[in-house]
């Protein structure tokens, strides 16, 4: 996480731990009878303490920093937490309550449970990156897509996917080597994930093949200007421990208009690769080409 997240969370803890102390030793804890019943009443007041800050502050972040609406950080949220967030806290309880009412067997076998859980979850995580990049596979991105595809085909906005491919790494895999074309690839991925919003996704398609997707996107215009702007990010020097080279790219983009028509994903891709090819051969240094409503539909697989 970012340093605006770790500062949330460090206040979030701070406030927390005030809280847990107030709870636990001053008035409030008096209403329960016992000790232990004061101690879980302030577990559970700073836990929500915990939980509710940092999300909400992390979120307010977000919003400022990407521009988004309230709705769009609701539907990341949805999407970026840990999909096995309601377990977790589920058996962090059972693991309180084990150790405490059974014995440390029991919280044992807890953690143990818990540990599973987790370890399904990044094995699935892994499944859906890519190695080298770290930006989504095949299956991640596609993944990801239909989930803005059901919110497209209920008018909830347009979205634009975008081929991207690589022009001239070819040239400094056979001049420089595999590794210097391993750099090249990693740092196309590192500027693919700082030029979009954290509602977008990018990913690596395989070799120099690259893909994005543009959630929220008002009009063609709105995604061409984004289309440039990664493609003159992507044009830039790269250096590399050869030293520097450079690489252009083809960008072929189609907006996915609000519609209970909307194509499938494999058709969805194959009319952005189509408007990739005709801007890859149409220009030799690459550039953007954005498909306009209303054109003819291109085949799946077409490729000018």
């Amino acid at each position: 996480i970012g340093r605006s997240g770790l500062a949330a969370l460090a206040l979030s803890a701070v406030l927390a731990g005030v809280v847990f102390d107030v709870v636990r030793n001053g008035p409030l804890g008096g209403v329960a009878e016992g000790g232990q019943a004061a101690e879980l009443l302030a577990i559970v007041a700073a836990t929500f303490i915990l939980s509710g800050l940092s999300a909400g502050l992390a979120a307010g972040t977000v919003i400022l920093r990407d521009r988004l609406t309230f709705r769009e950080a609701t539907r990341l949220y949805d999407t970026s937490y840990r999909t096995t967030s309601a377990s977790e806290v589920v058996m962090g309880w059972v693991l309180v309550l084990s150790y405490s009412t059974i014995g440390w067997w029991a919280a044992l076998v807890s953690a143990s449970l818990v540990l599973v859980i987790w370890q399904g979850h990044d094995y699935r995580e892994m499944a859906r990156h890519d190695a080298m990049t770290g930006l989504l596979s095949r299956a991640g991105f596609d993944v990801r897509l239909e989930q803005i595809l059901v919110g497209v085909r209920r008018g909830a906005g347009r979205a634009a996917l975008l081929a991207i491919d690589l022009d001239g790494f070819k040239a400094i895999n056979d001049t420089y080597g595999h590794k210097t074309g391993d750099e090249v690839i990693r740092e196309v991925g590192i500027r693919l994930r700082d030029s979009i919003r954290l509602t977008d996704a990018a990913v690596r398609r395989g070799g120099d093949e690259f893909g994005v997707l543009l959630a929220g996107i008002s009009d063609s215009v709105a995604a061409e200007a984004l289309a440039q702007k990664i493609w003159v990010r992507l044009c830039e020097p790269i250096e590399t421990e050869r030293g520097m080279v450079s690489v252009g790219a083809s960008i072929g983009v189609i907006i996915i208009e609000p519609s209970g028509r909307v194509p499938p994903i494999d058709r969805l891709h194959g009319m952005a690769d189509h408007e990739m090819y005709l801007i890859k051969q149409a220009r030799t240094g690459g550039g953007v080409r954005v498909r306009q409503p209303g054109e003819p539909a291109v085949p799946v697989g077409a490729q000018g």
